[in-house]
Formats: C-alpha cells, structure tokens, sequence
C-alpha cells in the first residue's frame, strides 16, 4: 500500500483518505482542510501499513472510497490510532460480493478483459456524466495497465482468503447513481449503521463529504 501525504504541516489533525482501485495520489486532493494534514493510501497490490506515520496525531477522521473502504477496514480494525470519525462513500466491507458489492463475474472480466479502451469505459462509468468525466480526466492516476490489473488480482486473492473485516464505520454515503458499487448492495451491506443515499455517482467531489 502506498501512503502519501498531500499535505504535511505538522497539524494535531488528520485526515486520512483511503481511495479506490487504481487510484494514485491526486485521487482525492479536494480533501484538503485548514489545521488538518492529509494522507492518501493507494495501491492495494499488498495491505502493509506503516502506522507509525500517524500516531503523533491527537485526531485522525477516516474516509474509505470504493475499494478503499475494504482495504481501509482491513487495516485499521488491528491498530490503536486516534480515530474519531469513519465515513464510507461508494463502498463496502464485502468488495466482491453478488448482493454486497461487486458482482463476482463482472470483477473477473475487469480482470480478463483489461484494456485501455475498457479502462476508459470503467472510468465514463464510474463517473457517470461528461461534467463529472472530464473532472476526473484532469487527475487521471499515472499508473501502467499491467501495475492495474496486478492490484486487481491481489484484491480478488485477498478478498478469497481474509474474513469479513471488523471495522466500525460510523456513517456511509451512498450514491444512488454508483455503477460500480450499486445502491441497492451498498444499502444491503450498510442496514447496521446510519447511511445517506446522495444523488451522485461512484466518484465524485469528496470534499462536499468531509465533515
């Protein structure tokens, strides 16, 4: 796993973003708040998580975005750190999963069938309109097709061989046009803690999101 700070001051505060397959460093750079630093975790080909970066901290709020939320639930059910508030936006503790997450067969056939041509469709999907397409267009992560595809094989490996994680998430948010983790399975995998449905698609402006 990746772990880059964006912002780096030396700040009590943290906020630590923990984003989706495929994703780099600019994924999630409106995050940014004042009197708070900012970290963002990518790359899931492996889940080693250096925690020492982050206990000087007095408050860390998490956010978890698609994959993220698994890979962000995963590690932190097992470290002590400061955290105050968990959000969930667009995904789910069951990643790969035909009523909680993602549709086991449409996962392989990511895999499968990893293209440039079939990346950009993912992306004109996960974004779900021209406006919100050409936002992401702006910070499309540098990443090779092969680097892609190896992350995509380990999650799909360690989703097979790892419980379900114990991670308490205090709130999720729930795009009701997501056409990579749908509603009606974020709504399944979420029925034990507070969510709010939101009339966005799978990315989005996270900033609106953070409290």
């Amino acid at each position: 796993m990746k772990q880059h700070f964006i912002k780096q001051q030396n700040n009590n505060f943290l906020i630590l973003f923990f984003s989706g397959w495929g994703m780099d460093e600019n994924s999630a750079l409106s995050i940014i708040k004042e009197n708070y630093d900012t970290c963002i975790c990518f790359d899931y080909t492996d889940l080693t998580f250096d925690k020492s970066q982050y206990t000087n901290y007095q408050i860390i709020d998490i956010y978890g975005w698609s994959m993220g939320v698994w890979a962000a639930s995963l590690v932190l059910q097992s470290c002590n750190l400061p955290i105050r508030n968990s959000t969930a936006i667009n995904g789910t503790v069951y990643p790969i999963d035909l009523k909680k997450g993602i549709h086991p067969e449409i996962f392989q056939k990511t895999i499968d069938f990893l293209s440039e041509s079939n990346l950009l469709n993912f992306y004109k999907r996960m974004c779900g309109n021209r406006q919100n397409f050409q936002k992401f267009r702006e910070k499309t992560p540098l990443r090779s097709l092969s680097d892609l595809k190896k992350e995509l094989i380990s999650i799909q490996k360690m989703v097979k061989e790892t419980p379900v994680p114990r991670f308490t998430w205090n709130k999720a948010i729930i795009g009701k046009n997501d056409l990579i983790f749908q509603m009606e399975n974020q709504q399944r995998a979420w029925k034990n803690i507070k969510y709010q449905i939101v009339e966005e698609a799978h990315f989005l402006d996270f900033k609106k999101y953070v409290d």
